[in-house]
């Protein structure tokens, strides 16, 4: 896969490695003889190198992914990503597609019930979202913050859904577009027992009248 991907021929280089003892070969299978040799290997780059080869290697895999509809291929290719950091992308469409991919891999591992990953995959294509993102990607940037906030109530991390609903609260173009995290949020302080808060704070809301933020009215335990 990488090979087509890269343009690359691997498998030489990689019986070579196994020929001096760096791999053992199982079948069509190559991994590293010990965990020193895979981390010695992997700090003869320094930390921009490896970003760089992480996105690299994570878009090569991410056209296999896609062309095979294949679930665990494109797990790992946008976590290859995912570990290559938002500063290595630079090219706004780019960031762009990589956001949406993360939105695609978080709603499968949703699927799957794996909301902590899903999460994980949803918090870093908002990362990689455009520094006016809501302004110039507003459907993809209102369906992560959607999603996270979703993942976050099902998770219990009341930062992130807290924080996730202020920004959706603030940049909503439309009172619809608000309900989603109004719910999750409501819900979690229903869940701690606040529900006169929650109903205060939907009734000040749809009034339009301006009320604290999220993280003002009350601290979730």
């Amino acid at each position: 896969v990488l090979e087509a991907g890269l343009d690359l021929r691997l498998k030489d280089s990689l019986e070579v490695a196994v020929t001096e003892g760096l791999l053992e070969k199982t079948d069509e299978t190559f991994q590293f003889s010990h965990d020193r040799v895979q981390e010695a290997a992997y700090n003869m780059l320094n930390s921009q190198d490896r970003r760089a080869e992480h996105t690299r290697y994570g878009f090569a895999l991410c056209i296999h992914a896609m062309n095979g509809c294949n679930d665990s291929m494109l797990f790992t290719a946008v976590d290859q990503i995912n570990r290559g950091d938002p500063t290595v992308i630079v090219n706004p469409e780019q960031r762009s597609l990589v956001a949406a991919l993360n939105l695609q891999a978080g709603k499968k591992a949703m699927e799957m019930s794996d909301y902590l990953s899903a999460l994980s995959f949803f918090e870093y294509g908002i990362s990689f979202l455009q520094e006016r993102h809501w302004q110039q990607d507003y459907d993809l940037s209102l369906e992560l913050f959607n999603c996270s906030t979703k993942c976050a109530y099902a998770v219990g991390d009341h930062e992130k859904l807290k924080c996730r609903t202020d920004e959706v609260l603030s940049f909503g173009r439309v009172f619809e577009d608000k309900l989603i995290v109004l719910y999750y949020f409501v819900s979690a302080l229903c869940d701690a027992s606040l529900l006169n808060e929650a109903i205060a704070k939907e009734s000040f809301r749809s009034t339009g009248i301006s009320i604290p933020r999220a993280y003002d009215i009350i601290h979730l335990p």
